[in-house]
């Protein structure tokens, strides 16, 4: 092999380009190959004698314009090269196979002599590559799932929308937001929750036409993007998507139950930005949540002013825990027989500057919703067992004080240990405080359940379930979790009269007794509910009949007048 000038006679470079890891090519002016080391050998899968000789354009694919005319840009009678850009270019290499290696390239004018020549060093790029779509795949894909995530379906989605522009089409998006989902990661923990996940992705993409665009959007939620579409053919698949959550998720040696809330938003109608159709998806989907989740709504513009009116009234709601407009009143239970005051329910009431007493109702569920429920249970418990203790140390005896808990609440890691520690702050006897739940609220979990209600007998705290009868009410798990106390819902005590009605609350009071749980009725209002509910041998009752709920100076004069008779 012809070396160019002054090679021959200096081994020791040969011996050094031959040990390189990156690959070394000599060719002359118009690239026909002189030399290679080994690493380009083994990187094109070629023997140096397949090489030699052979133009250097040979080994490299090209762009479709002549690159290397570009780049050797020389005439006969001046062979002058014209060198590659400053540093290295990114080129692809053809090995023996036909297979393409990524490289990078960079070429050097030999110095002038006897036989002037151009040295190529190339350098494998596979393993940078593999590094390059790895990042790249974590940047817009799901770990868990492998859908893409929501920066890549954000990408899309803008896309989507030129091209149903561009054509004239309607194109749906919904959004897929699990029902409850955080009980089950509170529940079971991280592992299960993330196999229910990744089967709820997998039965999701299953239910889906093949030219969607799903993605997890993030927790819980997934985004789904449909081009070409009906308001008809989007419903359709709204019912498709429900009916994927019928049955349940086996998991280990578990069978889940998950359902799903989707909102759906239609373009142009309902957006023409992605923006615009991601937000009325979203309010779309928060109204099925509202209307009792697993189901789908689309968008109205109804609703967005609705979503308007809720988003000023949670801010309205922090102001008002700020600038202490909220307020508990109480009101007595009664025991049937005695006729004395023995315990007190603390409730919750909002004083609005503009808009004057909002009712509970109004309120409250927003709160849940935003989480700003945590905030006002806590300073209700603190507020009902401070006022507790004042009416300790007037001498007004001992009565228990309820308290609601709210399904936020109750989800909370530490909560019985919160509690007990307010109740040494405030120096309060745990005797001395009812915790309300309602079925629900613990059947949601009803594992953990057991561990906080456990948890608040051992302190001494009386557990309650509110509203009894109106959910899952189970003689079963009655057994199982024997609260302290059973409060019967209104609805019940309101008909009472009626031989149904008096016979289901009959039923709740034998049964109790039975189980040594104490029974209050709520919402007693007129001295017929009065006599019959005394006569059954339920233990207590509270409403109109006896008080309304009052502030706490209210309270204090209903409790020295019980002290007095």
């Amino acid at each position: 092999m012809t070396f160019p000038h002054g090679f021959a006679q200096i081994p020791q470079i040969v011996a050094i380009m031959e040990s390189l890891v990156e690959g070394v090519i000599l060719t002359d002016l118009r690239g026909f190959i002189l030399w290679t080391n080994f690493a380009v050998q083994q990187l094109l899968d070629f023997s140096s004698s397949e090489l030699a000789g052979r133009n250097i354009r040979s080994l490299f694919a090209t762009p479709s314009m002549d690159f290397w005319d570009m780049q050797f840009g020389y005439a006969d009678e001046d062979p002058e090269p014209v060198l590659l850009q400053k540093g290295a270019c990114e080129i692809r290499g053809i090995g023996r196979n036909g297979s393409l290696v990524p490289l990078s390239l960079k070429m050097t004018r030999l110095e002038k002599g006897e036989e002037p020549g151009l040295v190529f060093m190339i350098q494998d790029l596979s393993e940078k590559k593999k590094a390059e779509e790895t990042i790249k795949h974590l940047a817009y894909y799901d770990s868990l799932t492998g859908l893409p995530n929501r920066e890549l379906f954000c990408d899309r989605l803008i896309q989507a929308l030129a091209h149903s522009q561009r054509h004239r089409e309607l194109l749906a998006l919904m959004l897929v937001d699990l029902d409850g989902f955080r009980s089950i990661n509170d529940t079971y923990g991280e592992e299960m929750s993330n196999r229910v996940l990744t089967q709820v992705s997998h039965r999701i993409s299953n239910a889906l036409p093949e030219d969607n665009s799903l993605a997890r959007l993030h927790g819980d939620r997934f985004g789904l993007i449909v081009p070409q579409i009906e308001k008809g053919d989007a419903m359709y698949l709204g019912q498709q998507l429900l009916s994927a959550f019928r049955k349940p998720f086996p998991c280990m040696d578990k069978e889940i139950l998950v359902t799903g809330s989707i909102g759906i938003a239609l373009y142009p109608h309902d957006g023409v930005t992605a923006p615009s159709l991601i937000k009325n998806a979203e309010i779309a989907m928060s109204q099925a949540k509202r209307s009792g989740k697993n189901t789908y709504f689309f968008f109205d513009p109804r609703m967005e002013e609705k979503a308007s009116s809720r988003m000023e009234l949670a801010g309205a709601i922090r102001r008002g825990l700020k600038q202490k407009e909220f307020e508990v009143f109480y009101q007595p239970q009664i025991d049937f027989q005695s006729g004395r005051l023995t315990s007190t329910e603390a409730l919750i009431r909002w004083r609005h500057p503009q808009l004057g007493w909002v009712p509970p109702s109004t309120f409250i569920p927003l709160a849940e919703e935003t989480g700003l429920i945590l905030d006002i249970g806590e300073w209700v418990l603190s507020q009902a067992c401070s006022q507790n203790k004042k009416w300790q140390m007037m001498g007004l005896g001992n009565p228990r004080i309820a308290v609601n808990l709210s399904a936020c609440q109750f989800q909370q890691e530490g909560l019985a240990q919160n509690i007990s520690r307010t109740l040494e702050e405030l120096d309060m006897k745990s005797h001395a405080l009812e915790v309300e739940l309602t079925e629900s609220t613990f059947l949601k979990n009803p594992e953990k359940g057991m561990k906080v209600l456990n948890e608040f007998r051992d302190m001494g705290v009386t557990v309650s379930i509110d509203d009894f009868g109106t959910g899952y009410s189970s003689l079963s798990y009655i057994k199982t979790i024997t609260p302290g106390v059973l409060k019967i819902d209104q609805s019940f005590i309101n008909e009472v009269i009626n031989p149904t009605n008096k016979a289901i609350v009959q039923a709740i009071v034998t049964m109790a007794k039975s189980l040594d749980i104490e029974t209050i009725a709520e919402g007693v209002e007129t001295q017929e509910q009065f006599d019959i509910l005394r006569d059954m041998g339920c233990d207590k009752y509270q409403g109109y009949y006896y008080s309304p709920p009052v502030p706490a100076d209210g309270m204090t004069q209903i409790m020295m007048q019980d002290m007095k008779n």
